[in-house]
């Protein structure tokens, strides 16, 4: 394996986990409930205190986190396409590596879309330090 495979590999990894934090922020504050957030704000929550004046205007957290994900699954799937192409030095494999790129990004979303999807006032929660992060860097 020469160093731009480990360098590939290795980035995937760091998007792929990006992806999922992001995703699951993004999912979470979509389908957290202002109400509740702020009620437990009101009752001394830290975390929710963060996020309970800006969860009713979901936008402010919204777009930066959708950025965040669209760049890390462009990422993921680009270098995947990459593995194809060297690898095979080939459309065929560059499309074939992309495709599976793309469904390898798909899971991820689904994944920590159905794990929020429980609870999503706790994971919004648990996620607004990358809320802000985010909001900040985008």
């Amino acid at each position: 394996m020469d160093i731009s495979t480990i360098i590939s590999v290795v980035v995937i990894g760091l998007s792929s986990f990006l992806l999922g934090a992001v995703s699951a922020a993004e999912a979470a504050l979509e389908r957290a409930s202002d109400v509740r957030i702020q009620a437990l704000a009101a009752r001394g929550n830290r975390q929710a205190r963060r996020i309970a004046g800006d969860v009713g205007q979901p936008g402010r957290f919204l777009g930066p986190l959708t950025a965040a994900r669209v760049l890390a699954a462009s990422v993921i799937v680009g270098l995947f396409a990459y593995l194809g192409a060297r690898e095979y030095l080939g459309f065929l494999g560059t499309l074939g590596f992309a495709l599976i790129g793309g469904i390898y990004v798909a899971f991820i979303q689904m994944t920590v879309g159905l794990v929020v999807a429980r609870s999503p006032e706790l994971a919004a929660l648990q996620l607004s330090g990358i809320a802000r992060v985010t909001s900040t860097v985008f």
